[in-house]
């Protein structure tokens, strides 16, 4: 709980001056309070603790790699996303990459490992309800993060003082707390989200998306040589399971992409038909409709 206190202070300390200069932007409190719990001690919660429990090739496989099957369930449960053929048999290996998880928690050497997966879902269960969230509101990525900082520590805080140890961070030292503090509450929470936001909307999710596919396997690799954690087969399988569940989703978000950009050219070129045939001489003469102006009307249906 200590590390979570340090992380929504020091994030909070650096945002509450930018919240305060740009405003909620039009959005409700309890908004507002769903996104800070969301993003905020509800994601941290379930992956702090989930990490005592699981090793960290878990972590990352059902964190980064689990978010697009929640976001993707919770799009179609309110009917702003479809499930393709493609897409769902990439949301099928996820799946079978959790469950090759659960396998591997079975092994003795694991026997609590289990614990750790089940939590660990519920972080990017979590994180899905913040992303759709702030895509229907097009909340932008500075407000999106303040909102976050400020409000998520306003609601760990009466937590912490009735179940935290504040003994512990005396015992740590000032330099710990110090550094600790700085990177996750600068670098992780404010450094992060805004820089992860950004990339969605300079780079593009399909983009975004494919780049999240690499995070489950450098991390099992990475936790091998920094950790000393046994990399098993069951963890190789759920590794490859769930990257290439995610490429699946990001091959099925590419082609809707340009099915959008196709749509979009097609109506600005109808568009400036329908200018040039109100401005032309002869359309002066006629009271009839652009035929031009139909077919836009029809494309944009």
């Amino acid at each position: 709980m200590e590390l979570m206190l340090l992380r929504f202070v020091f994030a909070a300390a650096v945002m509450i001056p930018v919240l305060l200069r740009i405003g909620l932007g039009g959005l409700s409190w309890k908004t507002c309070c769903l996104l800070g719990l969301t993003a905020g001690p509800g994601y941290t919660a379930f992956t702090y603790t989930g990490l005592l429990y699981a090793p960290a090739a878990h972590g990352s496989a059902l964190t980064a790699g689990m978010l697009p099957l929640f976001t993707i369930a919770l799009g179609v449960w309110m009917g702003v996303a479809k499930v393709t053929p493609i897409r769902l048999v990439g949301l099928c290996l996820m799946l079978l990459a959790v469950f090759a998880f659960f396998l591997d928690g079975r092994d003795p050497s694991r026997s609590e490992a289990w614990i750790g997966d089940l939590l660990l879902l519920g972080g990017p269960m979590m994180w899905s309800i913040y992303t759709v969230r702030v895509q229907a509101l097009k909340v932008d990525a500075i407000r999106a993060t303040a909102i976050v900082a400020v409000f998520g520590c306003l609601q760990f805080l009466p937590v912490y003082f009735l179940f935290g140890d504040s003994q512990r961070l005396v015992e740590a030292g000032p330099f710990a707390v110090l550094y600790q503090g700085i990177f996750h509450g600068w670098i992780v929470v404010v450094g992060s989200l805004t820089l992860f936001t950004y990339a969605v909307r300079s780079l593009g999710s399909v983009v975004t998306t494919l780049a999240t596919s690499t995070v489950p396997g450098i991390t099992a690799v990475a936790a091998v040589f920094l950790l000393s954690e046994p990399l098993t087969g069951a963890s190789m399988v759920g590794v490859a399971l769930d990257a290439a569940g995610l490429v699946c989703v990001a091959v099925t978000m590419a082609r809707a992409a340009k099915l959008a950009e196709r749509k979009d050219q097609e109506i600005a070129a109808c568009q400036d038909d329908s200018v040039n045939e109100l401005v032309s001489p002869e359309a002066s003469e006629q009271i009839e409709i652009p035929a031009a102006s139909i077919a836009c009307s029809a494309i944009s249906d």
